[in-house]
């Protein structure tokens, strides 16, 4: 059962899910790596270039830890362009604050746009 889902989620990164690939072989089959809540109007845009990430379970720990910060509405995290899309309201989140974030998780991270 093991191999079958490890065999399932390298096929997952080949196909290009973004994440949501876990260590554990279990995986969610869509292809969005977002995670999100209904974002306002006002919400701004921020895009972050991310070294490091090698795998699923690494743009799950990001996507996740974007997720926990209060004012983050949609955290979107691609692998195989290392990089993450994150919808905020800025007078909740500071964009360093969510560098801190993903750096905390031991990945480096610089601010596309």
């Amino acid at each position: 059962m093991l191999k079958r889902a490890i065999a399932i989620a390298c096929l997952g990164l080949v196909a290009g899910w973004t994440t949501n690939v876990w260590a554990c072989g279990s995986k969610d089959k869509s292809k969005s790596g977002e995670i999100a809540r209904r974002a306002p109007a006002n919400a701004a845009t921020v895009m972050f270039a991310i070294e490091g990430m090698t795998c699923g379970s690494c743009a799950t720990k990001i996507t996740k830890a974007l997720q926990q910060i209060d004012g983050v509405y949609v955290a979107r995290v691609n692998v195989e362009k290392k990089r993450a899309n994150v919808k905020y309201l800025a007078k909740k989140v500071s964009v360093a604050k969510m560098v801190r974030a993903i750096e905390s998780l031991g990945f480096k991270v610089k601010q596309k746009s």
